[in-house]
């Protein structure tokens, strides 16, 4: 199955990223204890692509790109201070980057040396920033997906009373409601050919997901 198209962002549009970014720690301040919590990284992510409109794929894909041109921004700074032999905390070489000011909050997150990208994961700070964006997308997609996994088949002998408890296995294989709605929430996705309805699908769910959750979280803390 063919992936959507990555989503063409406007300079404001990404301005405005950045800014609800900033205002969500959980994605990037490894220092704050929301940010080992991975259930609020998921929610925020979640949250983010119902806000822009968008899935939860394309807002992992914007801030892997986001972070790995801060990090290339970086590495040239200290190139061009490093040749004109300026100080290490020289202000006069900056970045022309136009976003570069705006994501100043993440740099304190950021390696010095000329390879390592921003400080990404709680579990393993110098783990590719690939892993950690398909790791947040794969928790994300799992809010409106549900799957699981079947039991093993059994081997076909031919008989009568081997087929019938294949069936009854079948049948007793444990599955709440639930799953079974997440089973078939999957089915029609996969079935749907045009891509723009799957994406407007998705987000409805997504959007009634969030606030059903928020709704339960009010209740609990009544």
């Amino acid at each position: 199955m063919t992936s959507a198209p990555s989503r063409e962002w406007t300079k404001d549009e990404t301005a405005q990223f950045i800014y609800r970014i900033e205002t969500l720690p959980e994605l990037w301040d490894a220092s704050s204890d929301l940010y080992k919590d991975r259930y609020r990284r998921t929610r925020a992510i979640a949250a983010l692509a119902s806000e822009f409109n968008t899935d939860c794929r394309e807002v992992s894909r914007k801030m892997h790109n986001l972070r790995t041109q801060l990090n290339a921004e970086l590495r040239k700074i200290k190139k061009r201070r490093k040749k004109s032999g300026a100080d290490v905390d020289d202000d006069s070489i900056r970045s022309s980057w136009q976003f570069f000011e705006t994501l100043r909050f993440m740099i304190p997150f950021c390696k010095s040396d000329d390879s390592a990208p921003c400080y990404l994961t709680p579990e393993n700070p110098e783990s590719d920033s690939n892993t950690q964006d398909s790791n947040e997308e794969h928790s994300s997609q799992q809010i409106v997906q549900t799957s699981y996994s079947p039991l093993p088949k059994r081997r076909h002998t031919g008989t009568r009373s081997d087929t019938v408890l294949d069936t009854a296995l079948q049948i007793l294989q444990t599955k709440d409601d639930d799953q079974i709605f997440g089973d078939f929430v999957t089915s029609v996705l996969r079935n749907i050919n045009n891509p723009q309805l799957k994406q407007n699908l998705k987000l409805t769910i997504q959007r009634a997901v969030l606030e059903a959750q928020e709704m339960d979280l009010a209740n609990s803390y009544a």
